[in-house]
């Protein structure tokens, strides 16, 4: 094994500079649920592209979360 690691993306602590995005942009899109409840509540069936467009970043954060816990055939399964 190589000392130091081939990527120019890791951070001294090891963990990639892509993984700490997607976990902001997937914490933001969780807390935008609970920020526009009530709006939401009142608008069911009728979403708007911002509730579209956070609803697949979750979608996806999930399936990408699953494929890094348990490879590939859960996520294409689902």
């Amino acid at each position: 094994y190589q000392r130091e690691p081939k990527s120019t993306l890791l951070r001294p602590g090891g963990v990639p500079l892509y993984d700490w995005a997607i976990a902001i942009v997937l914490a933001l899109s969780v807390l935008y649920i609970p920020y526009i409840f009530e709006d939401l509540a009142f608008r069911v069936g009728n979403p708007l592209p911002m509730d579209v467009a956070m609803g697949t970043i979750l979608i996806v954060g999930l399936l990408e979360g699953t494929r890094r816990a348990m490879g590939w055939p859960l996520p294409i399964i689902a």
